[in-house]
C-alpha cells in the first residue's frame, strides 16, 4: 500500500432566518424526489426549525450536503415563486464558493 496524499474537506456554516427555513420547507414539500421531500419532515430542514434561536438557525454543510440543498430548491423553476428562486441562487452561490475553497486547500 502506498499513501499518495491527503484530501481536506472545507465546510461552510450558513445562518437561516425563519422565513428562509419556511422557503426551504415549501421547496422540499413541492419536490418530486422522496429524499428531497423527507428533508422537511426528518432531515436538515426539520433540524433547522428545531434548533432555531432568536429567529435564526445555522447549519454546517460540506459540498455534497449543500448540493442536496440546491437540488431541493430546483423546484423554483416550476413554482415561479421569487422567494424560491432567490433561495436557489443564494445556495448555488455558496456551493460554488465552497467548491472553490475545496480546490484551493487541496492544491
Amino acid at each position: 500500500m502506498l499513501n499518495t496524499g491527503y484530501e481536506y474537506t472545507a465546510r461552510v456554516t450558513l445562518t437561516f432566518t425563519a422565513a428562509e427555513i419556511a422557503t426551504l420547507g415549501e421547496c422540499s414539500d413541492r419536490h418530486y424526489d422522496l429524499k428531497c421531500k423527507a428533508a422537511n419532515k426528518a432531515g436538515f430542514i426539520s433540524a433547522l426549525r428545531n434548533f432555531m434561536e432568536d429567529g435564526v438557525s445555522e447549519w454546517t454543510f460540506n459540498c455534497r450536503e449543500l448540493d442536496f440543498a440546491v437540488k431541493i430548491t430546483e423546484v423554483a423553476f416550476f413554482s415561479n415563486d421569487p422567494a424560491h428562486m432567490a433561495m436557489h441562487y443564494a445556495l448555488k452561490r455558496e456551493l460554488t464558493a465552497l467548491a472553490d475553497k475545496n480546490r484551493e486547500i487541496n492544491q
